[in-house]
């Protein structure tokens, strides 16, 4: 499987995983042309993309959803709860849904994708698994808690997309209004760098050999802060960064490094 991060973070977040010729998104937060451009640079014929993944409603996962099913013509997935919640906000506009429940696998051929619960103020917000069938990699942002069920989802994962949203320090001193940060900092919120690091840890244990840092805020975090948080953690429990496993913190503007797992 090849994987990459073509933009993560508030303004706009959208993944791309491809194996023997077939690709599926995870979300569609940015511009058809920015996702065209993503896909030639890796070599990935539009054509190749066989579905859209919806985590869940929120704009910056969704703002552009119908422009990127015109423009690759693939068919929509996402559990009922959000499938509504998009009808509601009209940011449907032309695609064909097909209802994933939540647990649930999507048989694409080439990549089967699960999904599992998050916790976050969302209708039915979720990650997915993606495996091809010997290996399998985890998509996991826009969750207040690490939960159970998806930890034990993501447990055996080669590589973790996981959310690293804010430094808790850096959100209590900042400009947010209060109530804007006991949303981020609640259990349906999203995970500080400590948290995210302690969920690493547990990751790595479990066989990851690839963590990538996601849905970085630009106003209560840094990747360089970020990085080290969660470095710092992986190597108080023993974890050799560069050795045991590879860290990165995917950006909100450029694509990460496409992954072969």
């Amino acid at each position: 499987m090849r994987f990459f991060s073509i933009a993560s973070g508030s303004k706009g977040n959208c993944i791309c995983v491809e194996n023997g010729g077939a690709a599926v998104l995870i979300d569609a937060g940015i511009p058809a042309h920015r996702l065209a451009e993503a896909l030639h640079a890796a070599g990935i014929a539009k054509e190749t993309v066989k579905g859209v993944f919806i985590t869940h409603e929120h704009s910056d996962h969704v703002k552009c959803l119908p422009y990127i099913v015109r423009a690759v013509k693939a068919p929509v997935f996402a559990n009922m709860a959000t499938i509504n919640a998009l009808n509601l906000r009209s940011a449907s506009d032309g695609c064909a849904f097909y209802e994933l429940p939540v647990g649930k696998e999507a048989d694409m051929g080439e990549l089967v994708l699960r999904s599992f619960r998050t916790s976050h103020d969302a209708a039915e917000s979720v990650g997915y698994v993606v495996s091809d069938g010997k290996t399998s990699l985890a998509i996991c942002t826009d969750t207040g808690r690490m939960t159970r069920e998806a930890s034990e989802a993501i447990t055996g994962c080669e590589l973790v997309y996981v959310e690293s949203n804010h430094d808790e320090e850096m959100l209590i001193n900042g400009p947010y209004p209060d109530y804007l940060k006991d949303r981020i900092l609640s259990s349906r919120g999203h995970l500080s760098n400590v948290e995210s690091g302690c969920s690493c840890r547990a990751f790595v244990a479990g066989g990851a050999k690839h963590l990538i840092l996601a849905h970085l805020s630009e106003e209560n975090n840094t990747p360089e802060l970020a990085l080290s948080t969660v470095g710092g953690i992986l190597a108080a429990g023993g974890v050799r960064v560069g050795t045991d496993c590879t860290l990165e913190a995917a950006g909100q503007y450029a694509p990460s490094k496409i992954y072969e797992i």
